[in-house]
């Protein structure tokens, strides 16, 4: 299990720092002329589907907090939640949280394609810091990682490969399957991080899912459903803050520490979590200047779908 942590991380990460405004390098393949064509080909893919629910926000002032932060204008303090999500209580800072679903919980979208394929849902909260004395203004993202199959076409000209993306679908054949969700999979939580994680492998008698073609193709991808849901696990581990213990880990209450996992002001604050730094680079390039909330929502959904691409990658 621990090498395959590394080999997630080493390709997850140079996907979450790639500048939101390049697209992460394809792979190369073996061309030993310099010059290659290849046949079509239909491969198994991460796709990604941002979404601003910055109107579902409710923000509200709360009682001032004692935030012991140096350079901190004053302590009055502000709440902004989604439904069903614990809110992101901050003073006038760049600040954020991510949330995933979790079993039970209220089903904030009905059912699709892609939401039974999904693979993790990463709930994005986060405030710009407004003027002094002003208060920060909240926005809300959602974006879902989800399994896919992409239609390539592919050749190499002068040793430089060129990928063309033709088509996807997110479309299994047969029964919707379990979820392929860490967050959501209830027969699966049990089994990750666990010192009973052998015998509870054992126990869970994992199926596959094949998935169809993108429209015009041929060949359907069967994805094995356990190796699904151990790269969802690693995935979403990646954006817990560590904090607390993850909820299927504890039988204890959920305490929530307030400040979100990443804090900017005058000086850093607070980082938590591997993708933390890179989500506060891609929405706060210049800490100093007026946040534009149209670049931010593209620059995180061009960097999850750089993201996405790196797990292809695998």
């Amino acid at each position: 299990m621990a090498n395959a942590v590394l080999a997630f991380k080493e390709h997850l990460l140079p996907g979450a720092y790639t500048r939101p405004e390049r697209t992460l390098p394809d792979l190369a393949p073996s061309c030993s002329s310099g010059d290659c064509e290849f046949p079509d080909f239909v491969s198994l893919g991460v796709c990604t589907q941002a979404t601003d629910l910055t109107d579902q926000l409710a923000v509200a002032a709360v009682a001032d907090r004692d935030w012991q932060l140096v350079g901190l204008d004053d302590n009055r303090t502000w709440s902004a939640s989604l439904p069903g999500f614990q809110p992101l209580v901050v003073p006038n800072l760049h600040a954020f949280d991510i949330w995933s679903p979790y079993p039970g919980m209220p089903l904030r979208e009905s059912p699709s394609a892609e939401r039974n394929l999904s693979l993790a849902d990463m709930i994005l909260v986060y405030s710009n810091r407004g003027e002094a004395g002003g208060a920060p203004a909240f926005r809300a993202v959602e974006v879902l990682f989800y399994w896919c199959t992409k239609a390539f076409s592919l050749r190499v000209v002068g040793g430089e490969p060129q990928w063309t993306e033709r088509a996807r679908a997110a479309h299994a054949l047969g029964p919707p399957p379990d979820s392929l969700n860490l967050a959501t999979n209830t027969r699966y939580l049990p089994c990750i991080v666990s010192w009973a994680a052998a015998a509870c492998v054992r126990q869970f008698r994992a199926g596959n899912v094949t998935l169809a073609a993108p429209p015009g193709f041929e060949g359907a991808v069967v994805a094995d459903e356990m190796t699904a849901l151990v790269i969802s696990s690693m995935f979403q581990l990646s954006f817990w803050s560590g904090r607390n213990p993850p909820p299927w880990a504890t039988t204890a209450p959920f305490v929530y520490n307030v400040g979100g996992q990443f804090l900017l002001g005058d000086t850093v604050y607070r980082i938590g979590g591997d993708i933390s730094m890179a989500l506060g680079a891609v929405l706060w390039r210049n800490p100093a200047g007026v946040p534009d909330p149209a670049q931010q929502f593209e620059a995180v959904a061009n960097m999850t779908a750089n993201m996405g691409k790196a797990i292809e990658n695998l």
